[in-house]
């Protein structure tokens, strides 16, 4: 879809708002914020890629951003790309919005939405794209600055409103509540099991690119665990590479840190499922053996975690075979 398409989609589909001015703007602003976030998806290269696919991406996107009609038609993109482009829709629909340089993250910006009454919403789509794909609660749609013109309660009534949820019991926050409650007395690698086996976990995830899955679930971790306990579940990206040497098919693994490789159950995230699927030790060192990465240059120590799971477990089977 180009721009101008998909404006005249948000257009098309956006319910006949009713209320202030003020609150008419913000409903319009963040019906294309949810519509935009379901279409788009971020860039693996660039979220788990090494710093040469990075920055590939980054420099694709810079180039990009002066052609919006060819950020609009893309699936993947990132930060710059994105930003650019809901401030173009934005500007279409009549609201007025800046993008704003990230002062922690150089290379991270995002839209600030500038209301008629002179008061602003900071607006970070591709923070949210995970809890929109996975209809969580938006984290990123918020007030910027010290005038609150968006409390809570205002935007899940919102989010029913323009049909995101029906009710705030719809959020998967919900479930994940009750997830922490379910799990709460068992052992880590006993409540990954249940977390990572439920059917309420991934229901309605059909379509998810991996990006997305990878934040949900680290979020799911997050939240269901304590500190000490989500620090035992360990997350990195796995790839594979072309003839070329370039990364692609990107996917993830979990695994919970017992101590014991004879506990250990790995997760790989299943593109195709879209689900994680449990497997064992033997069956990640074939993967790896047959040419799947694992990890990148920031996830060094997780990965050495599971290959030395992977060698305890190779060593006790071939005692095994030597003792017959």
């Amino acid at each position: 879809m180009t721009k101008n398409e998909i404006v005249d989609k948000i257009k098309s589909e956006m319910p006949d708002f009713t209320g202030t001015d003020i609150d008419i703007e913000i409903k319009r602003a963040l019906y294309a914020y949810i519509t935009l976030g379901k279409m788009k998806s971020f860039d693996e290269r660039y979220f788990f890629g090494n710093i040469f696919t990075r920055g590939k991406a980054i420099e694709e996107a810079k180039k990009d951003r002066k052609d919006i009609d060819k950020v609009a038609k893309k699936r993947k993109i990132v930060c710059i790309t994105l930003s650019y482009l809901y401030r173009e829709v934005l500007k279409s629909l009549g609201i007025n919005s800046f993008i704003e340089q990230d002062n922690e993250f150089d290379d991270h910006i995002n839209n600030v939405i500038v209301l008629k009454n002179g008061k602003a919403i900071s607006a970070d789509l591709q923070l949210d794209l995970y809890c929109i794909h996975t209809k969580m609660r938006p984290r990123f749609f918020k007030a910027f600055g010290v005038n609150n013109v968006l409390p809570q309660e205002k935007l899940d009534s919102i989010l029913v409103e323009i049909g995101y949820i029906d009710s705030v019991r719809d959020y998967r926050d919900t479930f994940i509540a009750s997830l922490k409650e379910r799990v709460s007395d068992l052992s880590p690698e006993e409540a990954l099991k249940i977390i990572m086996e439920s059917k309420e976990t991934y229901n309605g995830m059909e379509g998810i690119e991996t990006s997305e899955a990878y934040k949900y679930y680290a979020a799911l971790i997050n939240e269901v665990f304590d500190k000490n306990n989500a620090k035992k579940i360990l997350q990195f990206s796995c790839a594979r590479t072309d003839e070329a040497g370039n990364e692609t098919n990107y996917t993830f693994c979990i695994f919970p840190d017992t101590g014991d490789y004879r506990t250990v159950t790995p997760y790989i995230y299943s593109v195709k499922n879209g689900r994680m699927l449990p497997c064992d030790l033997e069956t990640v060192q074939k993967l790896e053996n047959e040419g799947l990465k694992l990890g990148n240059f920031r996830t060094k120590r997780r990965v050495g975690k599971l290959k030395k799971y992977m060698s305890e477990n190779e060593r006790a089977k071939e005692k095994e075979e030597t003792a017959r």
